[in-house]
């Protein structure tokens, strides 16, 4: 589940249909998903068009409405939702605090809870903290996307970060990008974070 049919989780979403997941992304612009369900692309990326078309087509993408159509039953819900600026500066985490919480309402027992959003560092912990369920596991998933060739990062990235404090939990999600020879960084989740930042 792929929560977010912006800019990141529509090309998560349709790479790892791409690389044949079933995937449900949970969108609540009706437009939006609207367009997904068409096998449209709302946003501007080059291929993106062609390849949700495919994987709309086939079946292995679907865009829903609900969390709970979306989360039920997935074993990794990736949240990539924005994290936009405060007039202060600081991160607005709303809409990540608003969708962890749903999430994690639904989400069944050992399902992984992937923060692609960028955040502060800290927030993943914090959200493990706050969740109350010792059932799932919170990992930091950072993205490396650059717009117009986002695909081509997507398919062949230049490294896959992956942090968390459960190391299967860090090794699951790890294991959804790249190959064999793609460099992958893991290591907690504060330390993606920072990684996440750097980068930017």
């Amino acid at each position: 589940c792929v929560i977010g049919a912006g800019y990141v989780g529509l090309v998560t979403a349709a790479g790892l249909a791409e690389r044949g997941r079933e995937v449900r992304v949970v969108e609540v612009d009706p437009e939006r998903r609207a367009a997904v369900a068409a096998g449209r692309s709302p946003i501007h990326e080059p291929g993106l068009d062609g390849l949700l078309g495919v994987v709309v087509g086939s079946g292995r993408l679907r865009a829903v409405e609900t969390m709970s159509e979306g989360v039920a039953g997935a074993g990794v819900v990736i949240v990539a939702v924005g994290t936009p600026p405060t007039p202060e500066g600081a991160a607005d985490l709303s809409q990540v605090l608003q969708a962890v919480d749903e999430a994690v309402h639904h989400a069944a027992p050992g399902a992984v809870v992937a923060i692609k959003s960028t955040v502060p560092p800290g927030t993943t912990r914090a959200l493990t903290r706050d969740s109350r369920r010792d059932d799932i596991t919170f990992v930091m998933f950072p993205e490396f996307l650059r717009e117009g060739s986002a695909l081509e990062d997507l398919r062949n990235p230049s490294r896959v970060v992956v942090g968390g404090e459960d190391g299967a939990a860090v090794q699951r999600v790890a294991a959804l990008l790249g190959g064999p020879d793609t460099p992958r960084l893991l290591c907690d989740s504060v330390s993606a974070e920072l990684i996440k930042y750097g980068s930017n």
